[in-house]
């Protein structure tokens, strides 16, 4: 059997990462920024969380439920809303947004792609999500709950990982298992090892170790974007070199991009999935609108393996009907309702006759298998996010 994993935010929970929701105070804080830029940033970013906020209440969705996602869209559609396509339908910007930038224009020269301070903001964003998502190598521990991934190299020569996640954890884990990993998408990387068991992973939306470098010139034609995983990026003085920032992409503004890797790691994990016998979903709430048209397509794929379908998930997203909206009411699914520190290893492993079968169905306060409610629904807490 082979098996590929998708692996989304909650997946990186047990990691100690927070989810999208619980990084808005951290990167409103400013605590990852430099101190001489902090109180600017704070400032820039709280007009946004401010102005959301506004508008959040104003449809009835509680502000404490806004995740640091929809926040950097906000920020970055401020910062490039003249290059909107609705710009030629406004008249005007309200006075205060226009009077708020020019008191920090300062902070608009030191951003690489336009003269907004919410551009600098954006960058900054970047910047410490990086921080915030990295576990250090003397943290390595954290992530060794992932290890049931790794037996499926027992079976199977390579093993190809999709993560919608920033973070290191799956490299920290095979580092320390003496695991080869292949990250397509940096120019640097190379092919895959020979006779050598392997695991493929895929950031679908970026790295914490990957840089987005822009480069200009009569060699290029033009302006393009490349990833590096380079720690050193081109010296400014290299005639080509631009700029570069973190390249991590979120949804809605920039999760599909023309330049950089994006597409061609979307494609190979369609690749992959389409000789797939088993899927494994980790942590992920099925609101990527990408992601869930290659699953459609999967599932409905005329000559494919028959596909299992296996959702690690403590509390799976039940605004949707998956069998309906995404996979093939005849596909062959089953839920393992816990998170991945407990559920990953039977999930991976056990036969899909052992596992619940349909969580959608289940009332509020009561599971078939399980008395009451789960531990997370009964605190209000949730793991599946994107």
């Amino acid at each position: 059997m082979k098996t590929v994993v998708l692996l989304g935010a909650g997946a990186s929970a047990d990691a100690r990462i927070p989810m999208a929701v619980q990084m808005v105070p951290s990167m409103l804080s400013g605590a990852h920024v430099a101190p001489d830029s902090r109180e600017d940033f704070r400032a820039v970013l709280g007009y946004a969380h401010s102005a959301l906020a506004l508008h959040l209440a104003g449809t009835g969705i509680p502000s404490s439920s806004m995740d640091i996602e929809h926040l950097a869209n906000v920020v970055a559609a401020i910062a490039s809303r003249t290059e909107s396509d609705l710009a030629p339908l406004v008249g005007s910007w309200i006075s205060s947004l226009d009077s708020f930038e020019r008191t920090y224009a300062h902070r608009a020269a030191e951003f690489t792609r336009s003269g907004s301070p919410f551009g600098w903001a954006f960058e900054q964003m970047l910047w410490s999500l990086r921080e915030i998502c990295t576990i250090g190598r003397h943290e390595g521990a954290r992530a060794d709950y992932l290890a049931p991934l790794l037996d499926l190299l027992l079976s199977q020569r390579a093993i190809t990982i999709a993560s919608l996640n920033y973070d290191n954890a799956v490299e920290l884990l095979c580092e320390r298992s003496g695991v080869n990993v292949v990250a397509p998408g940096p120019i640097e990387r190379s092919a895959e090892p020979a006779n050598r068991p392997y695991v493929e992973l895929l950031h679908l939306h970026g790295s914490v170790d990957w840089n987005l470098v822009s480069i200009a010139g009569a060699s290029t034609g033009g302006r393009i974007s490349v990833v590096s995983d380079h720690p050193h990026p081109p010296d400014l003085h290299d005639s080509n070199y631009r700029a570069h920032i973190p390249a991590l992409l979120f949804a809605g503004h920039n999760k599909l991009r023309a330049d950089g890797p994006w597409l061609t790691l979307l494609s190979r994990f369609e690749q992959a999935l389409g000789t797939a016998d088993r899927l494994v979903v980790v942590g992920y709430g099925f609101r990527d609108a990408h992601i869930n048209a290659i699953l459609h397509r999967r599932s409905r794929q005329p000559g494919a393996p028959s596909l299992e379908t296996v959702i690690c998930d403590p509390t799976p997203n039940r605004e949707i009907g998956l069998n309906d909206d995404i996979f093939h009411h005849s596909s062959k699914m089953g839920y393992v309702l816990e998170g991945a520190a407990n559920g990953l290893r039977r999930s991976l492993n056990d036969p899909l006759a052992d596992m619940f079968d349909n969580p959608m169905g289940w009332p509020n306060d009561h599971i078939p298998w399980r008395d009451g409610p789960l531990p997370s629904e009964a605190d209000g807490s949730s793991t599946s996010e994107t």
